[in-house]
């Protein structure tokens, strides 16, 4: 069997079953906070887009009210049209004035959407208020940025798994070095609802990573933080963020309680799903990481403190020097790339510079976009499934229309010199490390098993061009600085950078196609398709192995019967080839295995790799064995006569056979067994 196949088998069983739960429903396609951004998790396409796009992309001026008004009430009627689409708000922010607020569709099945107080949830832009709380309580004095948190924690501790301690500056840019939390991020039932000094103790995912070393999006890592205020403030965390941030900015229709309070739930929208069903209220268990609710304007107000240093109609949330570390790289891989700054992170479409924050429920989708050189913020929300691709849609061509971009890039010097050591798999480091269990607590609260090989399914491959690299098949990047890439064409404002370790390996790139919050980090070459031409070349030369095998067995059989066996010392080099078989078939059903448990990356090989690893080193000895006695058979050495030993179709066939044991050979350095 190829050492893949029975990957490909768990696939096939798991996403079998994920269609079906799926199709029953549909919630369960999106259970988390964040789960298909552009800006944070999955680079979306979808077909209906060029053709939106296209007829709103003739270049206009610098947005102002009635240019805006006009290309969003067109662009919106033509997005309703497209997309199964339910209500929308926005609103736009020019310095300290609100540019325009305007609502879309309904908010329930007969209630107009109302931009001055419809609550839409705005998920993880629910990071931003928390962000901002905890740099309230670092200008108080009562917490340090670069502090280990565990000196805020009283009833619980962060397990020391690496040397280096979690700090605020960690959280709040998503290098904690989190695994994917394992836990269920949005829940039905308000009984299923955990309180976050409940929830935050209990739910501590498996640190993978040195603090700082690479971006994985965490929403933990924010409930952390949020329950860190609560804990520092002696507030409840939603008090807290009522008191100090939402009050003084008058955000009379904002709130993180759950469910949403009486006086503001006449005003609250319904979440529909992809059919255009309502769903119910989605509670969310890492409350500071997105359990936020609020309107147009409301958002409006925040933006425009965001964006004139904390101040909103004369009162300030947050001093200026800590608004700008916001807005400034805390967080950056390479310098030509997006950053992470706190509780906001770099997008980069064309050549303006953009920060903000997207936020996904499994019914709302929502981006609220700032762009401090213009002075200017966006904020959108849909309350519908699909609104995951109308965002995208509606935000792109906003930028393409009012900040178009072109580029004429020029490839380095030997820039095509080195491609080999970026092409192959790549997987998000937003993902489970090891297989987990958990429950949807859904009507059906139904426990899901999520296997990490599941994540296979997930994986972009980078492969080799004509001096160039391709990703998702059809855009090429060229090399413009070591291990830097742009697109080649000039027509997107697309980049690469890769990282290597300290042995010079590529591990992981980040790309402005996805976020600065995740890094892709570089699969184990036994994923790789470009293997799949070897292995069949030695399962093949297993196979001639076999049949020599079967028939020196039979040959021996026969001997015997006759009584003329030949002496133990000439039989002996027909041993070899039996021992580097039963070896090497160990070794692949043994990296197999763990394969199908582990889905290793550069940077995570297994320690249980070591037991392959030696296999495959005897495995050698048993060929380098067979190459010396394939040439002393020849010679006849130890032989009086000094006459070659056996027949001379028996000399050349197993000639071939230590010639063809190469491939095996050669399979396994590619698998990094050295």
């Amino acid at each position: 069997m190829p050492i893949k196949s029975s990957i490909k088998n768990n696939l096939l069983a798991s996403f079998t079953l994920l269609i079906v739960c799926a199709i029953i429903l549909p919630v369960m396609v999106s259970s988390s906070v964040n789960i298909t951004s552009n800006y944070e998790q999955n680079f979306v396409t979808n077909e209906r887009d060029s053709s939106l796009n296209n007829e709103f992309f003739s270049i206009q001026d610098s947005p102002n009210s009635t240019v805006l008004e006009d290309f969003l009430d067109a662009f919106m009627d033509s997005l309703f049209d497209s997309y199964n689409l339910k209500g929308a708000i926005i609103s736009v922010v020019k310095g300290d004035e609100i540019l325009l607020t305007k609502g879309y569709g309904y908010r329930n099945s007969v209630s107009l959407v109302d931009p001055n107080s419809s609550l839409f949830r705005i998920g993880s832009i629910s990071k931003t208020f928390t962000a901002i709380a905890v740099l309230q309580l670092v200008v108080d004095g009562l917490l340090d940025l670069d502090a280990d948190v565990n000196n805020y924690l009283t009833y619980f501790q962060l397990p020391a798994t690496f040397d280096s301690p979690i700090t605020l500056r960690h959280l709040l840019t998503h290098t904690a070095g989190f695994e994917e939390s394992h836990n269920a991020t949005i829940v039905y039932y308000l009984s299923h609802l955990p309180s976050l000094e409940d929830f935050v103790p209990h739910a501590i995912p498996t640190r993978v990573y040195e603090p700082g070393y690479i971006s994985a999006y965490s929403n933990y890592g924010l409930s952390l933080a949020g329950y860190i205020v609560q804990e520092i403030s002696g507030k409840d965390f939603n008090q807290y963020v009522e008191d100090e941030i939402l009050t003084p900015l008058g955000m009379n229709f904002t709130t993180f309680r759950q469910p949403i309070p009486a006086a503001l739930s006449a005003y609250s929208a319904v979440g529909y799903d992809v059919y255009g069903f309502a769903n119910s209220f989605e509670y969310v268990t890492q409350a500071p990481a997105g359990a936020c609710s609020s309107s147009a304007k409301d958002m409006a107000k925040l933006m425009i403190a965001l964006l004139n240093d904390g101040f909103y109609n004369g009162t300030q949330i947050l001093n200026s020097t800590s608004i700008q570390l916001m807005q400034d790289p805390q967080f950056q891989p390479h310098p030509n790339l997006p950053f992470n700054g706190f509780g906001l992170y770099q997008m980069a479409p064309n050549s303006v510079r953009v920060i903000g924050h997207g936020g996904d429920l499994s019914f709302f989708h929502s981006l609220m976009a700032l762009l401090p050189d213009e002075d200017f913020g966006f904020f959108v929300s849909f309350n519908s499934y699909e609104g995951m691709y109308a965002r995208e849609v509606l935000f792109n061509s906003f930028i393409q229309t009012f900040y178009p971009y072109s580029a004429t890039p020029e490839p380095m010097e030997d820039s095509a010199k080195n491609l080999n050591d970026f092409i192959g798999l790549y997987l998000t480091s937003r993902r489970h490390y090891q297989d987990t269990t958990f429950t949807y607590y859904t009507p059906l609260e139904q426990t899901v098993e999520i296997l990490e090989t599941d994540y296979l399914a997930q994986a972009y491959e980078i492969v080799k061009g004509d001096g160039s690299l391709i990703l998702f098949g059809q855009y090429e990047f060229i090399q413009v600085e070591p291990d830097y890439f742009v697109e080649k064409s000039g027509l997107y404002d697309f980049e690469l950078a890769f990282i290597r370790n300290a042995n010079g390996e590529v591990t992981h790139f980040y790309g402005n196609l996805f976020t600065s919050l995740f890094a892709m980090e570089r699969l184990h070459p036994f994923y790789s398709d470009q293997l799949d031409a070897l292995l069949i070349v030695d399962y093949v030369v297993l196979g001639l192995f076999l049949l020599a095998l079967v028939w020196w067995f039979i040959d021996f059989l026969l001997q015997f019967k006759r009584k003329q066996r030949d002496p133990f010392l000439i039989d002996l080099p027909k041993l070899f080839p039996l021992g580097a078989v039963l070896l090497t078939l160990t070794t692949l059903a043994i990296s197999s295995r763990i394969m199908d448990i582990n889905l290793l990356t550069y940077n995570e090989l297994s320690t249980s790799y070591v037991g392959p690893k030696i296999l495959a080193s005897v495995t050698i000895v048993f060929f380098a064995v067979m190459f010396v006695y394939s040439i002393l058979i020849w010679v006849g050495v130890g032989n009086k006569e000094r006459k070659p030993y056996w027949k001379i179709w028996d000399r050349i066939f197993y000639s071939i056979l230590a010639v063809l044991s190469i491939p095996i050979i050669l399979l396994f350095p590619l698998l990094q067994m050295f």
